[in-house]
C-alpha cells in the first residue's frame, strides 16, 4: 500500500471541515463540559471518523498498519493513510514544551524507557516523529482558572496554576496559547516539510479543547536529529 499517492491536502481539509460540523462540536463540546476529568481521545477520533465517513471521505477505525497482529494499530485510517490521536490537558505543556525544546537529549532517551514511565512530552515527540506519511491529530484540554472538583489530576492542575502566579502569570489561557505555538513553531523548524494545521476550537462550558493536525509528506530525521531547535 503506498501512502505517498494519496492527496494528503485533501484529506487535511476534510479533517479540518469535519471539525467544523456541527455534529462534532456538539458532541465533544458536551463531553468536555460534563467530563473534564477524562481524556476523550477515542470520542474525538470516533466523531471524527463518523463525520468523515458522512462526508463520503473513507475512514476507519481501530486500524493495523498492516496483516500481521503485531503491527501498530492506529486509531483512524483515512484515505489509506493511518492517523494517531493524543488527548493532553493544559498543565501538560510544560512537559510537552521542554522535551521539544530539549529534542536531542530527550530522543536518546525513549527506546529505554517503559510505556509507563513515558511523560506527556515523550509521547508528544513519538507520535511527531511518526508522522512520515502519517497524521498526528494532538489535542489539549484547557479546563479554565477554576476546574471542577473532579478534573483529572486536580493536584498538578492546581499545581500548575500555581506555579503560574509565583512567576507573575496571571492569564493562564494567554499563556497556554504562547507555549502551543512556541511548540507548533519549534516543532515545524526541526522537521522540514511539516505541516501542521490548527482545527477550530471546541468550547465547553468553562473548558476549551485545542486540535492541531501534523503530517509530513516527505522523509524526515526524527526529531533531535542534529542541532536543538530554537524557541521563537
Amino acid at each position: 500500500m503506498k501512502t505517498g499517492s494519496v492527496d494528503h491536502a485533501y484529506v487535511s481539509q476534510a479533517i479540518s471541515a469535519a471539525f467544523e460540523t456541527e455534529e462534532l462540536q456538539r458532541a465533544v463540546s458536551t463531553a468536555i463540559e460534563w467530563a473534564p476529568e477524562i481524556k476523550h481521545e477515542t470520542l474525538v477520533a470516533t466523531m471524527l471518523s463518523s463525520v468523515l465517513n458522512k462526508n463520503k471521505t473513507n475512514s476507519m477505525r481501530e486500524v493495523r498498519s498492516d496483516r500481521l497482529r503485531r503491527s501498530r494499530r492506529y486509531d483512524i485510517k483515512i484515505d489509506q493513510v493511518p492517523l494517531e490521536a493524543k488527548y493532553h490537558f493544559e498543565f501538560d505543556i510544560e512537559s510537552i514544551h521542554c522535551s521539544v525544546t530539549q529534542a536531542a537529549s530527550e530522543l536518546s532517551h525513549l527506546g529505554s524507557k517503559s510505556q509507563s514511565s513515558w511523560s506527556a512530552g515523550d509521547a508528544f515527540l513519538k507520535e511527531l516523529n511518526r508522522t512520515r506519511n502519517s497524521f498526528f491529530l494532538w489535542s489539549i484540554c484547557d479546563r479554565g482558572p477554576n476546574p471542577a472538583m473532579t478534573a483529572c489530576m486536580r493536584k498538578n492542575l492546581v499545581a500548575w496554576h500555581r506555579s503560574l502566579g509565583r512567576r507573575g502569570i496571571t492569564d493562564s489561557a494567554a499563556y497556554l496559547h504562547e507555549k502551543l505555538n512556541e511548540v507548533v513553531n519549534m516543532s515545524s523548524t526541526a522537521l522540514p516539510g511539516l505541516v501542521v494545521c490548527r482545527l477550530q476550537n471546541v468550547l465547553g462550558g468553562n473548558a476549551c479543547l485545542s486540535t492541531f493536525l501534523f503530517f509530513c509528506p516527505g522523509p524526515h530525521e526524527p526529531l533531535g536529529v542534529g542541532s536543538i531547535p530554537r524557541a521563537f
